[in-house]
Order: structure tokens, then sequence, then C-alpha cells
């Protein structure tokens, strides 16, 4: 059977990868949620089985039987994808967001520095503050992306590399932690982005 399913995989990957999909997502989210619970939420779990079905996809044509069973190729990868994201997030959970956002102070000193009336200047700090407070707020790992993304500059692939996750991953947790900001500050979400990335 294992050598059937590689074949199709191998000659026809959407379908090979469709059969392994239906036959192995239970074993695959077990895996991966034995790992992960309580670290990440259900959705991120599910980002993660993905992950792994789309490195057996790009992995298939090296994918060696004679080394041991499909089953437990992929639970080496599930395996491995669950515990570099653990990892991952076990390391960046203890870095302080208030060493990537401008504190109170810092930001006080720049809008000083743009030629604003004091009103305007006490409006403009209360609004900074309050959306950084709120990007706290948000909690790992969505606030470490929105920093890397907004205040450190950096590009969804390199953030994906320090997550363990897709770059797709990334893209998807940038616009939910961002609709979340909308919902804790109001405004759309491209006014908020904009507010992210003006503090």
């Amino acid at each position: 059977m294992d050598e059937l399913i590689v074949d199709i995989l191998k000659k026809n990957p959407e379908k090979g990868l469709k059969l392994i999909i239906d036959q192995y997502t239970g074993l695959i989210y077990t895996i991966c949620h034995n790992k992960l619970k309580g670290v990440m939420s259900h959705e991120d779990i599910e980002e993660c089985v993905s992950d792994v079905f789309v490195d057996i996809y790009k992995q298939r044509d090296i994918i060696d039987l004679a080394k041991g069973s499909l089953r437990s190729y992929l639970c080496v990868i599930a395996k491995r994808k669950a515990i570099n994201l653990y990892n991952s997030m076990s390391l960046k959970k203890n870095i302080a967001a208030k060493n990537a956002i401008p504190l109170e102070d810092d930001l006080l000193n720049k809008v000083q520095d743009e030629n604003l009336t004091p009103e305007e200047i006490y409006i403009e700090y209360e609004n900074r503050i309050e959306v950084a407070k709120a990007i706290r707020d948000l909690g790992e790992p969505d606030c470490e992306i929105l920093v890397r993304k907004y205040f450190l500059m950096e590009s969804s692939k390199k953030i994906a590399e320090c997550f363990g996750m897709s770059a797709n991953a990334v893209d998807i947790r940038v616009h939910r932690a961002l609709k979340k900001l909308k919902t804790m500050l109001g405004g759309n979400e491209s006014e908020k982005r904009e507010t992210v990335k003006s503090i």
C-alpha cells in the first residue's frame, strides 16, 4: 500500500497528497497536538499539520521506503516540525516586547520632533501608547510577529524561519493580529496597519 501511495505521489502529486491527507491527518494532528498543546492555539496546530503535508509534498522525490514505512516517515517529519515550532516558541516567549516596541519616553521624544502643537503631541502620544500596549496584549507569538514585521522590518520568510512555520502562515497570523487590533482599538485594518508602522 505504501509503495502504491508513494508511486502516485510522485507521478500525480496532487492525487497522492490527497490520499496521504485522507489516511494520515488524524495521526499527524495527534503528534503535533501532543507536543504543542498549551503552547499553541488549535489554529496554530492545524497550520503545523498543514506544514507537515507541505514538507512531504516537497520531499516526494526522495522518499525511500527501504528506510522505513510511509507512516514512520510522516511521523518523523511531524515530530521534527512540532519540536522545532515548540523550541522556537519557547525561546521567543522570553523576549520582552518592550525591547522592540518604543517605550513611552521614546514615543514622546519622537512625537515632539514632528513639530506638532502641544495638544497634537498629547493626542499622538496617547494614540501610540495605546497601540503599543494593544500589541503587547496580543500575546505570543502574535506580538513578536508584528514587532518583527513592522518594527524590525523583517520579511515574512525570515519571520517564518524563526518560528518554524511557513511564510504563508506568518501572513495569516499578521492578518488575524491586525483584525484583533481593529477590535481592540477600532478603525479598519489598513488604518491599524499604518498606525503600527508609524510608531
